[in-house]
């Protein structure tokens, strides 16, 4: 989904210009032959299992690998190239473990160490092994999964974020006093008064009938007068919601980084119930059309959803 001039791509969303890749999210300009990638560009190509990179060739296992080529478990490296385990490097080249070797010695080290990794593999404790070609832990995650991004596009529960091995970090105490309920915030700008900015206002998500949410909520929430001033000259009502709950609001009207199986919903002369009335000519006649997808559209949604086929003997 969200998809513009890209080949040859697989359960791939957000990618611009990209070819012959799967599996990957937020790819803007030319990402080419990569599985597993997550927000990379800018010419990055036979790479595998990254995460943020521009400009990189054969990067393996890797975050935040910029215009480098050929490594292996780095992080945060720059123009860089042959790196085995390296943090931080800068112009560096032959390096394991942030050390300087000859390329000879590079070359002879690198399959020895493959070797110990696959023989004596790292396992957590509930038993999961590590080898070659997996990604870093989830035990040296340095962030708990609700204080990254994942949960933005991934939401997990407490539950479910420590059944997979995850860190979640609870909520810690608040030592402030809520002055105003989201329930009583003017519906107008014109009952909007320059003393709202010393309020405290409770998110609305915590109140009794809503019962809480699992957007990283703050509870409460104050307005700054530049802000209250741009509400009254825009004739923006008062947010009722903190800014954590208005973002995640925000990322609903977005597809899901998900795809459904679905069939075509063209019925004939009709869409599936008559909802819809079809004015050009199918394929597939006045029999319901055969063909199946991949959706991000979830069969409980209200769109009606055709095949390409059918689509454009409507629209075109």
């Amino acid at each position: 989904d969200d998809l513009e001039q890209v080949k040859n791509c697989l359960f791939c969303f957000s990618a611009t210009e990209d070819e012959n890749c799967r599996y990957s999210f937020f790819m803007p300009t030319g990402t080419k032959d990569s599985y597993d990638m997550d927000h990379v560009g800018l010419g990055t190509e036979n790479s595998y299992e990254l995460h943020s990179s521009f400009g990189g060739s054969h990067v393996l296992f890797g975050n935040r690998i910029y215009f480098s080529h050929d490594v292996f478990y780095s992080d945060d490296c720059y123009n860089s190239a042959n790196l085995f385990g390296c943090v931080g490097l800068r112009k560096k080249e032959h390096c394991i473990l942030n050390k300087q070797y000859t390329e000879e010695e590079y070359k002879k080290l690198v399959p020895q160490i493959i070797d110990y990794i696959n023989t004596e593999p790292y396992r957590e404790t509930n038993g999961v092994e590590y080898k070659f070609g997996e990604f870093f832990p989830v035990s040296i995650m340095p962030f708990a999964y609700n204080e990254t991004v994942a949960q933005e596009y991934f939401p997990l529960t407490k539950s479910e974020a420590l059944k997979f091995g995850f860190r979640w970090k609870d909520e810690g105490e608040r030592n402030y006093k809520i002055t105003v309920e989201a329930s009583a915030l003017p519906d107008s700008t014109g009952g909007i008064s320059e003393d709202m900015s010393r309020e405290v206002i409770a998110c609305a998500h915590t109140s009794p009938s809503v019962g809480g949410c699992n957007h990283q909520c703050t509870t409460a929430f104050r307005l700054i007068p530049q802000e209250l001033l741009f509400y009254k000259e825009n004739n923006i009502p008062l947010p009722e919601l903190c800014p954590n709950c208005r973002h995640f609001e925000r990322l609903k009207l977005l597809n899901p980084m998900k795809l459904w199986h679905r069939k075509c919903m063209c019925g004939g002369a009709t869409s599936e119930k008559g909802i819809f009335t079809n004015t050009g000519k199918h394929v597939h006649g006045s029999t319901h059309c055969p063909n199946e997808f991949e959706t991000p559209y979830a069969s409980e949604r209200e769109e009606i959803i055709y095949c390409e086929s059918c689509y454009q003997a409507e629209v075109m």
